[in-house]
């Protein structure tokens, strides 16, 4: 994730990272960018799958509920 971090800013792109995020059932390495036109890009690698899934877990599972409530996944 490192990686595309350095590569995305290098180009002049807005990055930020997430190293050792708990979401949902996984912890995740993730790296996000902000394209030209504003849009919001990431990139992630599993470091630990098959957690068990918790509520304190971070907000990405807050918007897969959200979402799955309002039949949106």
């Amino acid at each position: 994730m490192l990686a595309y971090q350095e590569r995305w800013s290098t180009a002049g792109l807005a990055t930020r990272g997430e190293m050792g995020t708990d979401c949902c059932c996984a912890v995740q390495n993730k790296t996000w960018v902000v394209d030209p036109d504003g849009n919001e890009w990431e990139a992630f690698a599993v470091v630990q799958d098959n957690l068990a899934e918790v509520k304190s877990a971070s907000s990405c599972c807050a918007k897969v509920e959200a979402a799955q409530t309002a039949g949106a996944v």
